[in-house]
Formats: C-alpha cells, sequence, structure tokens
C-alpha cells in the first residue's frame, strides 16, 4: 500500500544519506589522521636534528659502493645559530669555492634548522641559500656535501614553507637520491620526501609523478640499516 512504499522510500533515503554522511566522516578522519601522522613525523625529525647518524655495517649494504666515513659526518663540532646566517651565506659569495667551504656552508644551515621548537626558517629563506641546497644535491661524487644539503631542506620541508622546498625543484633530486650508493643520503633523501608527501595529497602526487615509489620499496626490500628501512616505510605511509 502507499503507507508501506512511503515507508520504503524514506528508509531508502535514509540509507543513501548514511553512505554518504560516513563517506564524509572517513574523508575527514583521513585528513585529520594525516595532519596527526605529519606532525608526529616532523616532531621526531626535530628531536634528532643534532644526532650523529649512524653508519651501517658492510653486512646491511645495498652496494658495494664506500659508505659515508664516519668521522665525515658531523665532523665539526661548531655551533651555529641564527645570527650566523649572514656569514653563511656570505662563505658562497666569494671567488673559488671549495668543497669544504660547501660542507660548512651547508652544516651550518641544517645546525640552525635542528632545533625542536621554531626553527628560523624564514630567515634562512630570506639569506637566499634554498637554490644552493638544491643544487648541492647534484654533487654525485661528494655525498657527505649531499647528506648535508638534503637534512638540511628536510628540516626546511618540516615547517610550513614546505612548498618553497618542491617549487626549488628538489623533489626530482631527492628521488634520484633514493639510489644514492651512500645509505645515508639514501635515509636523508626518503625522509625529505616523507616530509612533503605528508604535507597533503597535491605535494604527495608530485612526489609520485616524479618516481617516487620505486626506489622507495627497493629500500625498503633492501635495507642498508634498520634506521633506513624505519624512514622508508614511514614516507611510503604518508603516499
Amino acid at each position: 500500500d502507499l503507507r508501506c512504499r512511503g515507508g520504503d522510500r524514506k528508509s531508502e533515503f535514509k540509507k543513501t544519506f548514511d553512505v554518504e554522511d560516513g563517506r564524509r566522516r572517513r574523508t575527514e578522519t583521513t585528513i585529520n589522521l594525516r595532519k596527526d601522522k605529519k606532525n608526529e613525523g616532523l616532531a621526531k625529525r626535530r628531536a634528532r636534528g643534532l644526532a650523529t647518524p649512524t653508519v651501517p655495517s658492510s653486512a646491511y649494504n645495498m652496494s658495494s659502493a664506500p659508505q659515508l666515513p664516519t668521522n665525515s659526518i658531523n665532523s665539526s663540532k661548531k655551533i651555529y645559530t641564527p645570527e650566523d646566517i649572514p656569514s653563511l651565506s656570505q662563505m658562497l659569495s666569494k671567488p673559488n669555492v671549495d668543497d669544504s667551504t660547501l660542507l660548512e656552508v651547508a652544516q651550518g644551515f641544517r645546525k640552525v634548522m635542528s632545533v625542536e621548537t621554531n626553527p628560523p626558517v624564514d630567515a634562512v629563506l630570506a639569506s637566499g641559500i634554498l637554490p644552493a641546497l638544491v643544487q648541492m644535491l647534484t654533487l654525485v661524487d661528494k655525498p657527505e656535501i649531499q647528506f648535508e644539503a638534503a637534512w638540511a631542506l628536510t628540516n626546511i620541508a618540516s615547517t610550513e614553507k614546505t612548498n618553497v622546498v618542491v617549487e626549488a625543484g628538489a623533489v626530482p633530486h631527492f628521488v634520484q637520491l633514493l639510489s644514492s650508493p651512500s645509505a645515508e643520503v639514501r635515509e636523508q633523501s626518503a625522509w625529505c620526501l616523507g616530509n612533503i608527501a605528508g604535507d597533503g595529497t597535491a605535494f604527495r602526487d608530485i612526489v609520485l609523478a616524479a618516481g617516487g615509489m620505486a626506489p622507495l620499496i627497493q629500500n625498503i626490500l633492501k635495507p642498508a640499516s634498520n634506521s633506513l628501512f624505519s624512514n622508508c616505510v614511514w614516507t611510503l605511509s604518508n603516499f
């Protein structure tokens, strides 16, 4: 009868509404989880800011190429503060900049940004160092410089200024560095890509379009260290 049919229509309408409402709630929950996940990852990044990376044993090496020597990582004990930003920038304006200068500059900016709260990202970007840090990623025969530059860029990407790292063209370089002979460079690159992908679906898609998935999975299947494995899994979770 009519009352029965009317009840059926109401029931169908309620089912449709419930499905759409559930879908909307799941979308909102997913967005909130991604934000929480990114915040958790960024806290870990800054907490490790002053730690010395572990050089894996040869048993874990993904290739036979030499890893970064232990005395080359964090070799400088100098403490850098935001007051050092102008002098660090000026070092690159000198003629005949050598590798040791590049390493000191990259390491200096990395240490300036390696604080748990309120890193001076605006002052760092205002210094104009960003293009130079991205360019350092291309120095394939200088893994120590690549490592420090990647770390500095990772810390920049861990702030609300993630977009500047993407816009500077760093993503394709980081994807390429996922296949670096240096496990430390691979790990740092994965970490930065995780920060970028975790910022939102638009940046995640940029990382995927650059080919980030395959080398990331390769590092998970054949990790050079436990920390490399963990960081790659975390980055993958942001996809």
